[in-house]
């Protein structure tokens, strides 16, 4: 699948996009839809903040990875605490917190989400960690990246 125009590039994809800074969008992205308990919620995300927040959860699945490893020996874990600020126009502000040291595994752990609009708008709910990670898997998927 192809990318609108113009995204090409800002997603490090298109020609002449090697090398420098991809621009700052001026439209907002494509939608990521959050499950969050019985809410859904569709908001526009640029596919860097998307591919960002897949980071963060990668490095917290580390961590319990990294618990399971040590088995009974007790280490402290670190949080998962991403922030995107909105680069376009009609973008909301997205985090999403995570302390892995409050679950036992990550099939259970919980993902406090915070997302803010200019206008004032602030909705905050909690996710699994593993519904957040489909959601955004299911995004990139969808768009391409």
């Amino acid at each position: 699948g192809g990318l609108p125009a113009g995204w090409a590039a800002a997603a490090g994809r298109g020609p002449g996009a090697a090398g420098r800074r991809a621009p700052r969008p001026t439209h907002a992205g494509p939608n990521l839809v959050m499950h969050m308990n019985d809410t859904t919620v569709t908001f526009p995300l640029q596919p860097d903040a998307v591919q960002g927040l897949r980071d963060s959860i990668a490095a917290v699945r580390g961590e319990f990875e990294r618990a399971a490893e040590a088995g009974a020996q007790r280490v402290k874990l670190e949080s998962m605490d991403y922030e995107q600020k909105p680069e376009a126009e009609g973008e909301v502000a997205l985090e999403a917190f995570c302390n892995p040291n409050g679950f036992p595994n990550a099939l259970v752990a919980s993902v406090l989400v915070t997302l803010k609009t200019r206008d004032g708008i602030k909705v905050v709910s909690e996710t699994k960690l593993t519904q957040l990670q489909d959601d955004v898997e299911q995004y990139l998927e969808t768009y391409g990246f």
